[in-house]
């Protein structure tokens, strides 16, 4: 431990200084505090897009009850036989517009109808783009 018995300016100066600059602002903060508004707009849109592409896919992949699987299917790849449906629920449906959308796409949940394939290839990336270039307008 340091005591400073020392009351005299320049040892106050020599302690004190380092410690604020240690502490100061960066240029990165500051581009994070000014860019602030555009990360809010952005987020806005990104959730409405989860939400309004989650219900669109969830409608349009979840098929109909089937006794013979045992669940809400629908047709699959190939169109010749039914299986368990990947859309269970909208939130559900929300992890696939997220990695759809960041261009990940695991390949866990996919599309097998035409409306949902129409939904799934056009929609979901295009949006992600454009709502990028939205945001940085402000």
């Amino acid at each position: 431990m340091l005591l400073i018995h020392d009351t005299n300016i320049e040892s106050f100066f020599f302690f004190a200084v380092p410690l604020f600059l240690i502490n100061a602002i960066s240029p990165f903060d500051l581009v994070i505090v000014q860019s602030m508004s555009a990360m809010i707009l952005l987020m806005f849109f990104l959730t409405i897009a989860v939400i309004l592409f989650g219900s669109l896919i969830y409608y349009a992949e979840r098929g109909e009850w089937h006794h013979g699987v045992g669940g809400m299917a629908r047709l699959d790849v190939t169109g010749a036989d039914y299986e368990l449906t990947p859309f269970t629920s909208i939130p559900a449906s929300f992890w696939w517009v997220v990695t759809t959308t960041t261009t990940v796409g695991y390949g866990d949940f996919y599309p097998t109808t035409a409306s949902g394939k129409l939904v799934g290839k056009r929609f979901p990336s295009n949006l992600f783009h454009c709502l990028c270039r939205v945001s940085l307008l402000f």
